[in-house]
């Protein structure tokens, strides 16, 4: 059981590191690919670790 439901917790975990993608593509490929909550994590100008996410619903290219 456990097992079955970590499968399903990381089945859409895409680590996209050094692909550049414009704001257009991101949200084809969240589409294509059925990604239903992006996972945004940067270093703020004062060295601080952020991390959130949001419903691929949200996202807009403006946003992005």
């Amino acid at each position: 059981m456990r097992r079955k439901a970590y499968q399903l917790e990381h089945q859409h975990k895409l680590d996209l590191k050094g692909i550049g993608m414009n704001p257009c593509e991101a949200l084809e490929f969240t589409k294509k690919n059925k990604i239903p909550i992006v996972d945004l994590k940067f270093v703020d100008l004062l060295g601080t670790w952020q991390h959130f996410s949001i419903p691929v619903e949200v996202l807009t290219e403006t946003r992005i």
